[in-house]
């Protein structure tokens, strides 16, 4: 089990490295990870709040928020508003009062905990007990956080101090918040059904199509684009710069009439080529939210991008060239 002390006030709990895609990565690699992913956008070493939690939890798990949703909170700042709206209509906060969320100062471990803790339950994570809980200072836990904070521990998502302790009214910054944000999700997607059998393979890129820009191909890019799509909900990207890994799901929308999907946690090297396409292609990419087959044999794949209000505005298409490389098993 390998744990990793994050900052300088905390010893943040982290699940195990090796259920995770990008078990090579540095810590300075993960918060450039949590900078590149938007996680944070600004003073990323300060302790974070509230509202900045949901915030980046929002972000990282792809909340939908709507206008149906709403809190009753009077101490939300507009930027956090719709955040806030779907955490309480989720149940993932009910504020420490009937009116004030808590926005003002640091959040406490015990409150990033029971947050954690309910979005995984919204999620239908396992919380399997793999380590025995052997902390000491559970009597000054919250009785609001006990049981959520020790299901997190059982579970070797959140470790304690050095000291045997939990410490749950200590605090936390953004960028490790962040890491331990991104770690969970991967370990969320290793834990739930794998990706659908037909999108397993690589896959070429043949154009992009958006509204009011011209076609892409890769006749006008310096190397073409592939995707390898994993049945563990792997993803890889090779293109004309960095090489690029993240994760990817597919499933049904509720009214099973759309197949959809979504790229997260993309991560490369961050090196620096100049007139790559790399940048805009990962854009799109992650603003493809379902998916169609064009033909039969379904080699033939079509991501469609969406804005912001969920509009189609415009595709990738890709053709389908190899199963994934070492798998004797895998058929294409």
């Amino acid at each position: 089990m390998k744990k990793i002390a994050l900052g300088t006030s905390i010893l943040l709990a982290l699940t195990t490295l090796t259920a995770f895609a990008n078990t090579s990565l540095t810590y300075q690699q993960e918060i450039e990870q949590v900078v590149e992913l938007k996680l944070v956008t600004e003073k990323s070493e300060i302790k974070a709040n509230k509202c900045e939690v949901l915030e980046m939890m929002s972000r990282q798990f792809q909340w939908t928020t709507s206008e149906d949703y709403s809190h009753p909170f009077t101490d939300v700042p507009e930027w956090c508003d719709s955040a806030s709206a779907y955490a309480y209509h989720a149940g993932i906060v009910n504020g420490r009062t009937e009116t004030i969320l808590g926005t003002e100062g640091d959040v406490s471990r015990s409150e990033v905990a029971v947050m954690l803790y309910r979005e995984l339950k919204l999620q239908n994570f396992d919380f399997t007990k793999t380590a025995e809980n052997t902390l000491n200072d559970w009597a000054s836990t919250p009785d609001w956080a006990v049981n959520e904070a020790k299901a997190l521990v059982e579970a070797e998502i959140i470790f304690g101090f050095e000291d045997n302790t939990f410490g749950g009214e200590k605090h936390i910054i953004k960028q490790d918040l962040g890491i331990l944000l991104i770690r969970v999700d991967k370990m969320i997607s290793s834990t739930t059904q794998e990706l659908d059998n037909d999108l397993v393979g690589r896959w070429a890129w043949a154009e992009t199509t958006k509204e009011d820009q011209p076609t892409m191909t890769p006749e006008q890019t310096t190397a073409p684009f592939f995707l390898t799509l994993g049945a563990d909900r792997s993803l890889g990207i090779s293109g004309d710069c960095n090489l690029m890994g993240g994760s990817v799901k597919s499933d049904m929308s509720d009214d099973q009439t759309t197949t959809t999907i979504s790229f997260f946690d993309i991560f490369g090297t961050l090196m620096y080529c100049e007139d790559s396409y790399e940048n805009t292609f990962r854009d799109a990419l992650m603003a493809s939210t379902s998916y169609t087959f064009e033909n039969e044999e379904k080699t033939v794949l079509t991501l469609n991008i969406t804005d912001e209000e969920s509009t189609k505005i415009g595709t990738m298409k890709f053709i389908k060239t190899d199963p994934i490389e070492n798998n004797d098993n895998q058929s294409s």
